[in-house]
């Protein structure tokens, strides 16, 4: 799916959680992303259903700010809940690219995407616990007391302003990871590498 439409004046980036809402909101304040207006709804399901209420959300926008299918880019950002209704990666991007959505996906949680900024992670196989562990040990590593919450990202805007250099190297550590066969890997890069496009 082609993301260089130069007549794309609107991104809709709809999410599962509030972790991913607010890193996103950060770089766009870090970053200075504003050549494009970007709207990010968190808690908006799992799965097929963030997919579904993207193209539900997509319509929406389009009839209220009166904007072409081409003028509007819209993304899911998912991750492999393990639920009863987890269907596997490549089942899900398929549905997403059916219905003209970008997927930005993590197994097993957007957590492995956050590691990114402090070290490159090894392919072997990670459970959520001991990545919340290992991202909240690095925070406190270097000088961010508070360590890791889902729900407070500040000291990752802090670290962001006083170290640019840190997305630079989580992107590259992130395309390394991206086997998209078996965890961990991560496509949320994607997402960051378009929204910079729009950086001033």
């Amino acid at each position: 799916m082609n993301t260089n439409n130069d007549n794309v004046i609107y991104i809709l980036i709809l999410c599962e959680g509030k972790t991913e809402k607010l890193y996103f909101d950060l770089l766009k304040r870090v970053r200075r992303i504003s050549r494009v207006e970007v709207e990010i709804i968190p808690h908006m399901g799992q799965h097929k259903n963030l997919i579904d209420s993207c193209i539900e959300y997509r319509n929406k926008v389009m009839e209220d700010k009166d904007l072409r299918i081409d003028e509007i880019e819209t993304w899911a950002i998912s991750d492999n809940d393990k639920t009863a209704n987890t269907i596997h990666y490549q089942d899900l991007l398929n549905y997403a690219e059916f219905q003209e959505i970008h997927l930005a996906y993590s197994d097993p949680q957007f957590e492995i995407y956050l590691l990114q900024h402090f070290f490159e992670l090894n392919k072997s196989k990670q459970k959520k616990a001991k990545l919340e562990s290992l991202l909240d040990a690095k925070i406190k590593e270097i000088g961010y007391d508070c360590g890791y919450s889902k729900s407070d990202l500040d000291w990752c805007e802090s670290m962001l302003d006083k170290e640019p250099k840190r997305l630079d190297r989580a992107l590259e550590y992130a395309d390394k990871l991206g086997n998209h066969v078996k965890p961990p890997f991560t496509t949320v890069h994607h997402l960051v590498y378009r929204l910079l496009e729009f950086s001033v």
